[in-house]
Protein backbone atom coordinates (compact mmCIF):
# COMPACT_ATOMS: atom_id res chain seq x y z
CA UNK A 1 0.00 0.00 0.00
CA UNK A 2 1.63 3.36 -1.23
CA UNK A 3 2.32 5.99 1.58
CA UNK A 4 0.12 9.49 1.43
CA UNK A 5 1.33 12.98 1.85
CA UNK A 6 -1.51 15.76 1.87
CA UNK A 7 -0.68 18.11 -0.95
CA UNK A 8 -2.27 21.63 -0.61
CA UNK A 9 -3.52 24.11 -3.78
CA UNK A 10 -1.38 26.76 -4.62
CA UNK A 11 -3.96 28.90 -5.58
CA UNK A 12 -5.73 28.78 -2.49
CA UNK A 13 -4.18 30.41 1.00
CA UNK A 14 -3.01 27.44 3.12
CA UNK A 15 -5.80 27.98 6.13
CA UNK A 16 -8.57 27.49 3.70
CA UNK A 17 -7.14 24.91 1.30
CA UNK A 18 -8.75 21.66 1.04
CA UNK A 19 -5.99 19.07 1.65
CA UNK A 20 -5.66 16.67 -1.30
CA UNK A 21 -4.38 12.91 -0.94
CA UNK A 22 -1.61 12.15 -3.30
CA UNK A 23 0.54 9.09 -3.70
CA UNK A 24 4.29 9.14 -2.86
CA UNK A 25 7.25 7.43 -3.77
CA UNK A 26 7.43 3.85 -1.87
CA UNK A 27 11.41 4.79 -1.82
CA UNK A 28 10.72 7.74 0.13
CA UNK A 29 8.11 6.70 2.88
CA UNK A 30 7.25 9.34 5.44
CA UNK A 31 8.83 9.84 8.84
CA UNK A 32 7.12 7.15 11.43
CA UNK A 33 7.35 7.73 15.46
CA UNK A 34 5.64 5.21 17.34
CA UNK A 35 5.45 6.76 20.82
CA UNK A 36 3.89 6.37 24.06
CA UNK A 37 3.74 8.86 27.45
CA UNK A 38 4.89 12.01 27.12
CA UNK A 39 7.95 13.82 25.01
CA UNK A 40 8.83 15.53 21.53
CA UNK A 41 10.25 15.06 18.51
CA UNK A 42 11.66 17.33 15.45
CA UNK A 43 9.55 17.39 12.25
CA UNK A 44 10.56 17.81 8.74
CA UNK A 45 8.32 20.45 8.07
CA UNK A 46 4.77 18.50 7.54
CA UNK A 47 1.49 20.20 6.61
CA UNK A 48 0.04 17.66 9.28
CA UNK A 49 0.17 14.25 10.83
CA UNK A 50 -1.61 11.06 10.89
CA UNK A 51 -1.88 9.47 14.32
CA UNK A 52 -3.16 6.73 15.19
CA UNK A 53 -3.86 5.13 18.63
CA UNK A 54 -3.60 1.46 19.41
CA UNK A 55 -4.20 -0.32 23.39
CA UNK A 56 -6.97 -0.36 25.13
CA UNK A 57 -9.64 2.29 24.62
CA UNK A 58 -12.48 0.74 25.65
CA UNK A 59 -11.20 2.18 29.09
CA UNK A 60 -11.83 6.11 28.13
CA UNK A 61 -15.02 7.86 28.14
CA UNK A 62 -16.75 8.42 24.87
CA UNK A 63 -19.07 10.84 23.11
CA UNK A 64 -22.23 10.12 20.89
CA UNK A 65 -22.03 9.84 17.17
CA UNK A 66 -20.26 7.82 14.97
CA UNK A 67 -17.08 7.79 14.60
CA UNK A 68 -16.25 7.05 18.30
CA UNK A 69 -15.27 10.44 19.84
CA UNK A 70 -13.20 9.22 23.16
CA UNK A 71 -11.90 11.47 25.87
CA UNK A 72 -9.19 11.70 27.81
CA UNK A 73 -6.44 9.86 24.95
CA UNK A 74 -3.92 12.85 25.29
CA UNK A 75 -3.02 15.96 23.30
CA UNK A 76 -0.63 16.80 20.28
CA UNK A 77 0.80 20.36 20.49
CA UNK A 78 2.77 21.97 17.08
CA UNK A 79 5.96 24.21 18.24
CA UNK A 80 8.53 26.29 16.59
CA UNK A 81 11.78 27.77 17.59
CA UNK A 82 10.24 29.83 19.75
CA UNK A 83 7.97 27.69 21.97
CA UNK A 84 4.76 25.31 21.52
CA UNK A 85 1.87 27.37 19.25
CA UNK A 86 -1.10 25.38 18.57
CA UNK A 87 -2.78 21.98 21.24
CA UNK A 88 -5.14 19.54 19.86
CA UNK A 89 -6.87 17.10 21.97
CA UNK A 90 -7.20 13.81 20.46
CA UNK A 91 -10.43 12.14 20.16
CA UNK A 92 -10.55 9.48 17.45
CA UNK A 93 -8.40 6.35 16.87
CA UNK A 94 -7.48 7.26 13.67
CA UNK A 95 -7.11 11.25 13.64
CA UNK A 96 -5.67 13.87 11.27
CA UNK A 97 -4.10 17.30 12.83
CA UNK A 98 -2.94 19.70 10.73
CA UNK A 99 -0.90 22.23 11.01
CA UNK A 100 -1.28 25.72 11.78
CA UNK A 101 1.31 27.29 10.45
CA UNK A 102 4.67 27.05 8.07
CA UNK A 103 7.63 25.42 8.90
CA UNK A 104 7.11 23.89 12.58
CA UNK A 105 10.39 22.55 14.00
CA UNK A 106 8.77 20.07 16.72
CA UNK A 107 5.57 17.99 18.15
CA UNK A 108 5.04 17.62 21.73
CA UNK A 109 2.68 15.01 22.11
CA UNK A 110 1.29 13.05 25.98
CA UNK A 111 -0.49 9.87 25.28
CA UNK A 112 -2.68 8.43 27.89
CA UNK A 113 -1.76 5.67 30.10
CA UNK A 114 -2.39 2.12 27.95
CA UNK A 115 -2.23 3.65 24.67
CA UNK A 116 0.36 3.53 21.81
CA UNK A 117 0.52 6.35 19.25
CA UNK A 118 2.00 5.89 15.24
CA UNK A 119 2.60 9.67 14.25
CA UNK A 120 3.06 9.87 10.78
CA UNK A 121 4.53 13.07 9.21
CA UNK A 122 2.29 14.23 6.00
CA UNK A 123 4.72 16.35 4.07
CA UNK A 124 4.15 17.92 0.35
CA UNK A 125 5.35 16.06 -2.09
Amino acid sequence: MPAYTYRIPPQQPRHFAAPVLVATSPASPPPTHVVTGQGFFAVIAPVAVKVELAGSLAVYGTGQGFPTRYFGLGNVTWASLNGPIRNTYLEHQTELVICPFANPAFLYYSIAYGLTATITELLVP
